[in-house]
């Protein structure tokens, strides 16, 4: 897994060796030489990423969610049919966004690795992302796969 922030430069090769790159907004937009303000640049984005090689690409985006995309066959443009999805944001009053990326890729990794689809993967890490954007200081100890199941469940 890349997550290629904070932003600089790396060799395109990095991206090939990439199973899963995970860039927010920024980042992705410093990658692909795009703005990347919304869900449909961010999709965009996404298929840029999988174009030069990343096997799954997921553009976090704050307040509106996540696209992910995966399963790209060499095709010259990438078509919506290519994307997975967009998870939207669970509504949270964000404090502070230190360690949001963190807490998103902890989360994508530990359900990954459990088996989980990437649909679900990516909502539960969209989950992670907003209890840690819930407090001052990143994600308090107590915040556990318990508190991702409760934020689930409530939403």
């Amino acid at each position: 897994m890349l997550d290629p922030g904070p932003v600089r430069p790396f060799p395109e090769e990095l991206l090939q060796l990439a199973d899963i790159v995970t860039p927010n907004e920024t980042e992705a937009e410093a990658l692909v030489g795009f703005p990347v303000d919304g869900r449909e640049s961010a999709e965009r984005a996404a298929g840029e990423l999988l174009r030069r090689g990343a096997g799954t690409a997921i553009v976090k985006m704050g307040a509106q969610g996540a696209v992910f995309a995966t399963g790209w066959q060499g095709d010259e443009s990438v078509s919506h049919e290519r994307f997975k999805g967009h998870q939207t944001a669970f509504p949270v009053e964000a404090l502070d966004t230190v360690a949001a990326g963190d807490a998103f890729n902890g989360a994508l990794a530990v359900f990954l690795a459990e088996g989980r689809p990437l649909e679900l993967a990516v909502r539960r890490a969209c989950a992670a992302g907003a209890l840690a954007v819930s407090h001052t200081w990143g994600p308090r100890i107590d915040e556990t796969r318990d508190a991702v199941e409760a934020l689930l469940s409530a939403g």
